[in-house]
């Protein structure tokens, strides 16, 4: 009888261990599919740079004065993406490039500075806010013009507010292509 009730003793024991177990396991499982969720983030965000440096290039292939609508989507889970913009650091911001983004005169200035900070590189693609990023493993930055083709911008910087699609008219102009909104 004594073998028994120590029996009985044990037997909360392993099913607390049990639980805590299945709970170890429950938290790896969440976190593996955070993880995939995150790495598919990762290939769409890539994809969508590769598409448009694709498609600035096939624009200024085409007849001089054709317009090409490039649409892509970005996702907004682990990146929190705010803002894609395109950028010369080294020219200077026009004035009132914000207008129609609804965003504030704050935050317009850490977007510029986040955009200043790359002044003496090639680079004239941003994601903001860059720290956004950080889980993804993706470049805040990137060069549109990789393969020498001259572009312009409407506004500089020319940003666009991330709703899960993105909408650029690319322009011919003859010797470049026209990125505007």
């Amino acid at each position: 009888m004594k073998k028994k009730a120590q029996h009985m003793m044990g037997l909360p024991f392993v099913f607390i261990i049990s639980l805590i177990i299945m709970a170890v396991i429950v938290i790896f499982a969440v976190m593996a599919i955070k993880n995939f969720t995150c790495r598919q983030e990762q290939i769409t965000i890539n994809l969508f740079v590769s598409d448009l440096r694709k498609s600035v290039e096939e624009a200024f292939y085409n007849a001089k004065g054709s317009q090409t609508i490039f649409e892509g989507t970005l996702p907004k889970g682990c990146s929190k993406i705010e803002f894609v913009c395109l950028g010369f650091p080294e020219e200077g911001f026009d004035r009132g490039w914000q207008r129609g983004l609804g965003i504030d005169d704050n935050k317009a200035d850490d977007i510029e500075k986040e955009i200043s900070f790359y002044k003496d590189t090639n680079y004239n693609f941003f994601f903001y806010p860059q720290k956004s990023l950080g889980t993804t493993g993706v470049s805040p930055v990137h060069n549109i013009n990789s393969t020498g083709i001259p572009i312009s911008l409407e506004k500089n910087p020319t940003c666009l507010s991330n709703k899960g699609k993105i909408e650029l008219f690319l322009v011919n102009q003859g010797k470049n292509v026209l990125i505007k909104k």
